[in-house]
């Protein structure tokens, strides 16, 4: 007996009104909590645990949320929040007014943000019957208004029991996570913030989950996001920092005002540290640039802070600045933006990509329609050339580093065979390899294994790159199914012949053998056989399909 996979109709995704008055405003209490409640939300993540890519061990988070567009229903948030689309998310709207299902649309390749997309049917639904209070939120875009040391702001957040609050709070300090404070990498391929200057409160309310930081008219200064890191023990801690709304301007002009437009964003694939310019100065082999030393002296005074500079800390194997940056050149300025911070870096970036595109592709270059993602999963090098200049051995340097256009890092496909679970290999990973495992890495990762399949069985050990399948090299997703159909041709060939070759082909075709290599983390070979379990354990193809949903098929079927 077979069981053979069948698509089920999709369910009725229209909302249930809810009852009369729920969704009513706030009455009394403090105005910014008032005013806000029509832009705040929360999010509710679940996904299978086998089939994590970049969730928690648990496969749940619960999270907070800011409304970027009410018309599309586009919720700003942290990858704690909407760490990966395979997974279902619930987001409550006006201060649990309403709760309408979502998927994630955009993961930002960088930073601690994603974009979760409600379902349009179900809020055009809550719009029309009950008058659902939605509106965008405000944000002070400009650099300038960034949150400096000891300025007084507001939050206006949840708490753990997903009551709506409001409190004044202080800025403690605005600094670049680095040396011994920088995020620890993880065990498993997971994503690692860097290159970003959190806000540390001095007075962070007691048991927020999340939130934002506003001025006294409820512009919105920063998102308050949770942050994940593995503690000291490997286990993993959770905690809220600030992010500058001028970190993520561009991605909600980009939301807002070109709604076409795929979103990209670029990088040089380096992380920075940050070094004080005094103890930078004592330990250069020559004089850093007056002028530079002036300029940054001024814009780190500017937001309170004692004269800093970057320095790069580590370089991303095969990446866009491998071979031409090194470990500690200090960064001066990039296409002439003096840099004193990563946010120089993400802005001066940002602003070559948007000279470089050619106005006649602005609002016209529509997402793939294969995955229903505002962005791509992949990246590409641009066509265009920016100009580093660098303090390196006493010198300056200017090199032409063409950045790496990255879209929304999230995974679109997964392929499942004989108990591996297979996906592209995340540009997270290589940044424990060295230069050779690096560049001898494949495009295909095993993330994972199931529980009583054939791999675990034999011993394999996830977080590997599979290099090859029955003697075929890998390379994408579609040569390990289409190295299964081969064999399958000919075994079924085979069988139907007088003469069978027992060194490839079983007696038993539901239990033949199978060869994989693959490559840990250390670049060490490993050569297995797998004896394949077609009915218990059969290959699946998961994939990302139009509108966000995710269809499951299984290949020969």
């Amino acid at each position: 007996e077979r069981w053979v996979a069948r698509d089920l109709p999709a369910p009725d995704v229209a909302a249930q009104a809810p009852s009369a008055g729920l969704a009513g405003t706030l009455i009394g209490g403090d105005p910014l909590v008032r005013r806000l409640q029509a832009s705040l939300a929360t999010l509710r993540f679940r996904t299978d645990r086998r089939f994590c890519t970049q969730a928690n061990y648990h496969g749940c988070a619960d999270g907070v949320g800011l409304l970027v567009d009410a018309d599309r229903g586009l919720v700003l948030t942290d990858r704690h929040s909407a760490p990966q689309s395979l997974g279902d998310v619930e987001v409550t709207l006006a201060g649990g007014a309403a709760t309408v299902d979502g998927d994630v649309a955009f993961i930002h390749p960088l930073h601690n943000l994603a974009v979760v997309r409600c379902d349009l049917k179900a809020l055009a639904a809550l719009k029309r019957e009950n008058d659902l209070p939605l509106k965008a939120a405000t944000f002070a875009k400009e650099a300038t208004n960034s949150p400096r040391p000891g300025d007084e702001l507001h939050f206006v957040g949840f708490d753990n029991q997903g009551n709506l609050f409001g409190t004044q709070v202080s800025v403690s300090a605005v600094y670049l996570p680095s040396g011994r404070d920088e995020f620890p990498m993880w065990d498993m391929p997971r994503f690692r913030e860097r290159n970003l200057e959190i806000i540390v409160l001095a007075d962070t309310p007691e048991d927020a989950r999340g939130g934002v930081l506003c001025d006294r008219s409820g512009t919105v200064r920063a998102l308050f996001a949770a942050f994940d890191w593995p503690g000291p023990n490997r286990e993993e801690s959770t905690e809220a920092y600030g992010i500058s709304a001028a970190v993520f301007s561009d991605l909600v002009d980009s939301l807002q005002q070109r709604a076409g437009e795929l979103l990209q964003v670029p990088s040089l694939d380096v992380e920075v540290a940050s070094v004080d310019m005094s103890t930078l100065a004592r330990g250069a082999a020559g004089s850093l640039p007056r002028a530079w030393l002036q300029a940054v002296g001024r814009k780190c005074g500017r937001q309170g802070q004692v004269a800093r500079a970057m320095r790069v800390h580590r370089i991303l194997p095969t990446g866009a600045s491998d071979g031409s940056l090194r470990p500690g050149d200090v960064l001066l300025s990039i296409a002439g933006c003096t840099i004193s911070s990563a946010l120089d870096m993400d802005l001066a970036l940002l602003a070559q990509l948007n000279l470089a595109k050619p106005p006649t592709q602005k609002g016209v270059r529509k997402r793939p329609a294969g995955n229903g993602n505002v962005g791509t999963s992949g990246g590409q090098q641009s066509a265009f050339k920016v100009m580093v200049k660098v303090f390196r051995d006493g010198e300056e340097l200017c090199v032409g580093i063409a950045p790496a256009l990255l879209g929304s890092e999230d995974d679109s496909r997964l392929i499942i065979w004989a108990g591996l679970v297979l996906r592209r290999t995340p540009r997270c990973i290589l940044e424990r390899c060295d230069q050779t495992v690096a560049h001898l890495a494949g495009d295909v990762f095993v993330q994972n294994l199931l529980s009583g399949s054939p791999a675990e069985a034999r011993g394999i050990a996830p977080h590997c790159f599979f290099m090859e399948l029955l003697g075929q090299p890998i390379s994408t997703l579609d040569d390990v199914l289409a190295a299964l159909q081969s064999q399958q041709e000919i075994s079924h060939g085979s069988a139907s012949s007088s003469s069978v070759n027992l060194q490839h082909v079983s007696t038993d075709p539901e239990r033949s053998w199978a060869r994989i290599r693959v490559v840990d983390l250390h670049g060490q070979e490993h050569v297995c056989a797998l004896q394949c379990d077609s009915l218990f354990f059969p290959t699946l193809d998961l994939h990302r399909v139009e509108g966000g949903r995710w269809r499951c098929v299984q290949p020969g079927c």
